[in-house]
């Protein structure tokens, strides 16, 4: 699992 929301943050923040 992710370590913190900045790990996966990347997802949305590429559609952003």
């Amino acid at each position: 699992m992710v370590d913190t929301l900045d790990e996966w943050v990347w997802l949305p923040d590429s559609n952003a």
